[in-house]
């Protein structure tokens, strides 16, 4: 049962870095935001974590920009080397 939803997971793993063209941070490696407009708090029952649509990093709902395209803020959005993509 544990193989099938290892599998699972990789599967998905695959379709986001198709998909988005990144690679995504596992969500088990981040307990704590490392965005700058929350302060780094910690992921929880209220702070969710999202992954920036650019760069695969786990950041919460505040350090991501805008929720349509789901980008983080700090590094992406102001980034002059960044492939943003269009929406």
């Amino acid at each position: 049962m544990a193989s099938l939803v290892a599998k699972k997971k990789g599967e998905q793993a695959e379709r986001r870095a198709e998909k988005y063209g990144v690679e995504w941070e596992p969500d088990a490696a981040v307990t704590a935001c490392p965005g700058q407009v929350c302060g780094g708090k910690a992921f929880g029952m209220i702070r969710r974590k999202h992954h920036c649509r650019n760069c695969g990093r786990i950041y919460c709902k505040d350090c991501l920009g805008n929720k349509v395209r789901r980008v983080c803020v700090f590094v992406c959005v102001f980034s002059s080397s960044s492939r943003l993509f269009s929406v």
